[in-house]
């Protein structure tokens, strides 16, 4: 299924594909105006003293049986305390541009939310998917981000509290499939 959603002069559209063992979900964001921006949809991990940028990551945020996909900033919740936030790496979408991704992920999905301890081992599916996509205008930023040395591709580093701040978010359309996902 394909959807097309807008917010301000940002439009992302997703096509999402569920079977029994995996999901998919590819999305294009198409910036309609005038300003870069910085995408935070570059979720990592440190894997052999090495940063992998990661498909098959994206925060998980329920809501009953709606899953909603977070690739941008998380917000810290005021009763949590971490040494360091965190932090998605940016992609830069130039003004009138479009940027393409993907999240995939084998099936049951793994819960991610570093920020949230409730709740036990369970699994469960849900029935409604968006995808929300976090991204700064380079007008509101105090200076320009640090570009992240050695890739191939251009990713930028931009500070948790500056981030939090000035984030704006798109999301997809609703999607309906059954996911299950696991949390442990």
């Amino acid at each position: 299924m394909t959807t097309k959603h807008a917010v301000a002069s940002v439009q992302i559209g997703a096509t999402l594909e569920v079977n029994d063992r995996q999901m998919s979900l590819v999305y294009r964001l198409r910036n309609a105006s005038d300003v870069d921006l910085y995408v935070m949809d570059a979720l990592f991990e440190l894997k052999e003293g090495e940063v992998r940028i990661h498909d098959g990551l994206a925060y998980t945020l329920i809501d009953g049986r709606r899953l909603t996909l977070l690739r941008g900033v998380l917000a810290i919740p005021p009763n949590v305390q971490v040494e360091a936030p965190e932090m998605p790496y940016a992609r830069l979408l130039p003004a009138h541009g479009t940027l393409d991704g993907r999240f995939q992920s084998s099936l049951p999905l793994e819960y991610n939310n570093p920020y949230d301890f409730s709740g036990g081992m369970a699994t469960f599916d849900c029935t409604v998917v968006t995808l929300r996509i976090g991204y700064l205008s380079s007008r509101e930023l105090s200076a320009p981000p640090r570009r992240v040395p050695g890739r191939q591709e251009s990713f930028f580093k931009i500070d948790y509290r500056e981030a939090i701040q000035v984030q704006q978010l798109v999301e997809t359309e609703e999607h309906t499939a059954t996911v299950p996902v696991r949390r442990r």
